[in-house]
């Protein structure tokens, strides 16, 4: 749910809330311990007429990892619902319009032409997460941050700073209601490309650690073999050829899962 598309703060923290995993379970406890106050004072808030102060929107906005423009957002809701007088009350409510405008300029502003310079490039090969994370919004379900957070063992401050990336870069898109959807589903990066080593030992070291737990549909190989010179040109070829293939049967495919195909053939 977008943040914008509310007036009170109360209620898209209860929507939000509810949008989580067993509906939000145990949330409101955890909220609790973030904004340092006991249980009972966050039911009062969210179901009674007690407000948050505006160092508790500040910390709930951390606990929801909200970028600049939302966080600012959400603490004008708060000092509206705390406003003590009429004017103030207008001050606040113009410059909540002012911002509901200013977002949708920057939801709108699409890019035409996506191009990554090397420093770009750098950002996105120098964690595994951030490829990640741009194929798991292809998948349906993890449309939100908090969802990408939990299936990746991610904290939300990590989460939020790869999506604003990704987002800035037209690789992940905010749709009209607030929902993360994917950009372009594919990106080549050049043989000669400096983030190549980079890219592969990221991912690497995501499959050393799959060794120590492997999943039953995990499937893992590794054979130093030998044979002709002849015959490890042809497997190359064989093997070069079947990468070829998969592109256009991944292509094709309805994003369901998130996999990591990893193939290793070198000269010892």
């Amino acid at each position: 749910m977008n943040i914008f598309d509310y007036g009170d703060y109360k209620k898209w923290v209860i929507d939000k809330v509810k949008s989580y995993p067993n509906k939000g379970r145990g949330q409101y406890s955890r909220i609790a311990e973030h904004l340092n106050a006991s249980p009972t004072i966050v039911t009062q808030v969210f179901v009674g007429d007690r407000q948050l102060t505006p160092e508790q929107a500040l910390l709930l906005s951390d606990f929801f990892a909200l970028p600049k423009l939302e966080s600012r957002f959400l603490i004008l809701l708060v000092n509206f619902a705390r406003a003590g007088s009429h004017l103030y009350q207008e001050k606040l409510k113009e410059e909540i319009e002012e911002m509901r405008t200013q977002s949708r300029e920057i939801r709108n502003r699409v890019q035409q032409d996506v191009k990554l310079n090397d420093e770009a490039k750098a950002i996105l090969y120098s964690n595994w997460y951030y490829l990640a994370i741009w194929s798991l919004t292809a998948i349906k379900g993890f449309e939100n941050l908090e969802a990408i957070a939990e299936r990746l063992d991610l904290n939300k401050t990590q989460t939020r700073e790869a999506l604003d990336f990704l987002i800035k870069f037209s690789l992940v898109k905010v749709n009209d209601k607030g929902e993360l959807t994917v950009g372009p589903t594919l990106i080549h990066l050049e043989a000669k490309s400096p983030q190549i080593p980079r890219h592969h030992q990221n991912w690497r070291l995501q499959a050393f650690q799959r060794y120590e737990k492997p999943d039953p549909n995990d499937a893992f190989y590794t054979a130093p073999i030998t044979l002709s010179k002849e015959d490890a040109i042809k497997l190359r070829d064989q093997t070069l050829k079947f990468i070829a293939s998969t592109v256009d049967f991944v292509k094709d495919s309805p994003s369901e899962e998130l996999y990591c195909f990893c193939i290793d053939w070198f000269k010892i």
